[in-house]
């Protein structure tokens, strides 16, 4: 990483308060400002909170809907955003979970509009 992309990066931080930075004379520090983070940290847990409910929600619905299929069952998939690792397992075949997940019909019956997004 460029010195000029590692400048703009930090100017970023220091203008949404997570970073604080002083100069002196041909030195500039930066220190991380640890109560901006915890603003952070609670935005981070609401929208793991928000996830996990949608995926109960699923786990549930497929539960439900199970037909006793022997295929493949999915687990340890991993939903990556940035840096926050969220991990489930379910015990259906992973075709079935797709299915759930990405058909609007099917989605309807498991998922509930507005109650955590």
């Amino acid at each position: 990483m460029s010195m000029s992309a590692v400048v703009q990066h930090l100017k970023v931080l220091e203008a949404s308060g997570l970073v604080r930075s002083e100069k002196v004379g041909r030195v500039r520090t930066a220190r991380i400002v640890p109560r901006a983070l915890d603003t952070v940290d609670r935005w981070v847990g609401e929208h793991q909170t928000r996830l996990e409910c949608r995926l109960d929600r699923l786990e549930r619905y497929l539960d439900a809907d199970a037909r006793g299929d022997k295929e493949e069952i999915m687990s340890q998939r991993t939903v990556r955003h940035a840096t926050i690792v969220i991990q489930r397992s379910l015990r259906h075949a992973p075709a079935r979970v797709f299915s759930a997940w990405a058909n609007a019909e099917e989605r309807r019956s498991w998922e509930v509009p507005g109650t955590d997004w």
